[in-house]
């Protein structure tokens, strides 16, 4: 029995490397990338490479006038989209429910 089981895992480890690889390449590698680059400052249309300033972008971003003003108003927007999207959303699906004879055409034209 415990051949068959390693064998199991075995297999199942092959099937989930691709993925896991693929995961490494398109989605970690640009975050810690991105990580890095924070660090640094370049300029867009320089040959010169990136120049080390260590927390300096940091130091900056956080003393911003614009970068709280940003953040204030995304936080205003996504709670005046999400909150009434989602008590939209549960009085369409009470309404659904709570009518049966035309529980069929209402889902019909909800979806």
């Amino acid at each position: 029995m415990r051949g068959v089981e390693r064998k199991k895992a075995l297999w199942g480890f092959i099937f989930t490397v691709p993925a896991i690889v693929f995961f490494a390449i398109f989605n970690l590698y640009p975050i810690l990338y991105a990580i890095w680059m924070s660090f640094h400052r370049k300029d867009l249309l320089s040959l010169k490479p990136p120049r080390f300033v260590g927390l300096a972008n940091y130091v900056y971003l956080f003393t911003s006038e614009s970068f709280w003003n940003s953040l204030k108003a995304t936080f205003i927007f996504a709670a005046g989209t999400f909150v009434p999207m989602v008590v939209l959303s549960l009085a369409f699906a009470a309404l659904i429910v709570s009518r049966k004879r035309l529980q069929r055409f209402l889902q019909m034209v909800y979806y």
